[in-house]
């Protein structure tokens, strides 16, 4: 039982150095990371587009063999682009993001100027939320590259803390559950000298 335990404690320790890894990769770096990671799913795209197009060659009696020529095809060529444009998909996130946090926040204002009209009270700091949820994304959409790298800061911020309270919780546990282990094995030692 106490070896699975410590087992268990090693792996999350560890686990939770490399999420602190990450974290302070990704807060440290500029905008490698998103293109070393678009690089990896290009890679893994190329080798999932290739599988299906092999297929359609080697199995020709195969039914779906179209669709899979297509669908390999596309795959194929996707992950070539993702290799190939490595800044690419770090824009269409943030312009992905930037156009969500537009059309959200151009409802928001909407419903805000609802609420003045029934003389909401907290209609104002509503709006004055709206707003910055506006140009929040449009400088998203403006500005993919800046936008991503506040993106990459702000995940691996998250990403650190998340990582530290980790550490400290499983510290503390160990102590505590080492603490417990202790007890029961003072009190089988008590058993047995009776």
């Amino acid at each position: 039982m106490k070896e699975l335990i410590k087992e268990m404690f090693r792996v999350d320790i560890f686990s939770s150095v490399v999420y602190l890894l990450l974290g302070i990769l990704l807060f440290t770096v500029e905008g490698e990371v998103l293109q070393t990671i678009s690089i990896i799913i290009g890679i893994f795209l190329v080798i999932a587009g290739t599988f299906p197009i092999i297929s359609y060659f080697k199995d020709k009696e195969k039914p779906f063999k179209t669709v899979n020529l297509i669908s390999g095809v596309i795959l194929l060529v996707s992950g070539i682009i993702l290799i190939v444009y490595k800044s690419l998909l770090e824009n269409v996130i943030a312009i992905i993001i930037g156009v969500i946090m537009i059309v959200n926040s151009v409802s928001k204002i909407e419903y805000t100027l609802t609420l003045r009209d029934n003389e909401v009270p907290a209609w104002v700091i509503s709006m004055v939320f709206s707003i910055i949820t506006l140009l929040l994304g449009i400088f998203f959409v403006v500005n993919t590259f800046k936008a991503m790298n506040l993106l990459t800061k702000t995940l691996g911020l998250i990403i650190i803390i998340y990582a530290v309270i980790d550490i400290i919780e499983i510290t503390v546990l160990k102590f505590k559950l080492k603490k417990a282990m202790n007890k029961v094995d003072d009190n089988i030692k008590i058993i047995d000298e009776k």
